[in-house]
């Protein structure tokens, strides 16, 4: 008689958090104790060394990189819209720092892209807030 597994079917709101804890502590350096940056604890990339770690660890680990596009979105609206402009931020990557896999990397173009990211993300939510307490009498 083969015993039962009691682990959470992947999908579940705990797998959910380990993606998204995963995602921040890939933001670390080697070495570096990962601290809470953003709101709710759930960093996202500040620069282009950020996101080549975050990148790293979604190559490196299949099953975490399954469940990205499904959760990350839902961590934050920075989250979603680094989620949408993913590919292009790979693609941008690549093209200016194309061995950034092996050395440092020098990627102010991709650096511009995530900080507009950031930018829109946050205008975004504002204008949505705004919006809903106009709309409610209160703003």
């Amino acid at each position: 008689m083969q015993a039962q597994s009691t682990a959470a079917p992947i999908g579940t709101s705990s797998d959910a958090f380990l993606v998204r804890r995963l995602m921040a502590q890939a933001m670390w350096p080697a070495g570096e104790t990962p601290m809470p940056r953003g709101a709710g604890g759930f960093d996202h990339p500040m620069d282009a060394e950020d996101f080549a770690r975050c990148r790293l660890m979604l190559e490196r680990m299949p099953p975490i990189a399954e469940q990205f596009r499904k959760v990350m979105p839902n961590a934050s609206k920075v989250w979603s819209t680094f989620v949408d402009a993913w590919d292009d931020l790979c693609v941008t990557l690549d093209d200016e720092c194309p061995n950034w896999r092996k050395s440092g990397i020098e990627a102010p173009n991709t650096t511009a892209k995530i900080r507009q990211l950031i930018r829109r993300a946050i205008i975004d939510k504002v204008t949505t807030q705004d919006d809903l307490l106009a709309s409610l009498g209160a703003g």
